[in-house]
């Protein structure tokens, strides 16, 4: 079975993607990973990374081939990206939701070594997250024609993560998948 996950920045998407792929067995890639890898490349932050691609839109397109060619080659995995579920539209499709506060509370909380907003105050963070993500909807939008891509009906399923423990979404996830 192919799974995507998204949603934005802080709903948790990346520890209930690892979790879920640990429960299942499966692989687990992610769009996230992907792009960070290639900012942490060119010494960008991914503010800057996110900047960067609005002149070098191949770099967004050489990602979604590399997802859609997973999508066709492989079975068993979980795909952890913002338009998983355009690129694979054959996978159970999953979305996290959560309050923008409590994002933002989990981004700059967050110790993991990574490029973004994590040594950043509230407020900036805030900012800073706000703005990248009006960004997305450009970029999908140019790149893709996808004008909603965060909309509900794009997903099989939806949950909000605000006050929902990780343990708490695995069990509703796996309640959810279809039986094969």
């Amino acid at each position: 079975m192919k799974i995507t996950i998204g949603g934005l920045s802080g709903t948790g998407t990346s520890t209930i993607a690892r979790m879920l792929a640990e429960e299942l067995g499966y692989n687990k890639y992610s769009g996230g990973d992907m792009q960070r890898m290639n900012a942490e490349e060119k010494g960008m932050t991914i503010e800057e990374y996110d900047a960067y691609l609005k002149e070098h839109p191949e770099l967004d397109n050489a990602i979604e081939e590399r997802q859609k060619t997973l999508g066709e080659t492989e079975d068993n995995f979980i795909l952890e990206s913002r338009i998983g579920w355009s690129v694979i539209p054959d996978a159970f499709k999953i979305k996290l939701d959560c309050e923008l506060d409590e994002r933002i509370g989990r981004i700059t909380s967050d110790t993991k070594e990574r490029i973004a907003h994590a040594r950043d105050n509230f407020e900036t963070t805030k900012e800073k997250t706000i703005a990248r993500e009006a960004t997305y909807q450009v970029r999908f939008n140019e790149l893709y024609n996808i004008t909603d891509w965060n909309a509900d009906e794009h997903f099989d399923l939806v949950i909000d993560s605000t006050s929902t423990s990780p343990d708490e979404i695995i069990k509703i996830i796996l309640a959810a998948l279809p039986k094969v």
